[in-house]
């Protein structure tokens, strides 16, 4: 299917439901959507990195931090506080 059928799927989706008034189907909706949550994350997970993914990644967090590309705690911490 291609994207614009997918994003009208969707938006039909989100039309019906708004129109739900029932605590139970909203329930079983939020459940249904913390499971494929669960089952996404752990198929992301599920592969562990290869040596040289992992080396990678390594030198990637090092060439961020050569070059300023990092945020320490405490200056995310300050932002965090104007999100709210």
């Amino acid at each position: 299917m291609n994207t614009a059928g997918i994003e009208h799927r969707k938006l039909d989706f989100i039309q019906h439901f708004l129109r739900i008034n029932e605590a139970s189907s909203l329930d079983k909706f939020e459940a249904l959507l913390l499971d494929e949550r669960k089952r996404y994350l752990e198929n992301q997970h599920s592969t562990p990195l290869t040596l040289t993914q992992f080396n990678e990644s390594i030198n990637k967090a090092e060439d961020d931090d050569a070059h300023g590309r990092m945020t320490n705690a405490h200056d995310l911490s300050k932002q965090i506080d104007v999100w709210q």
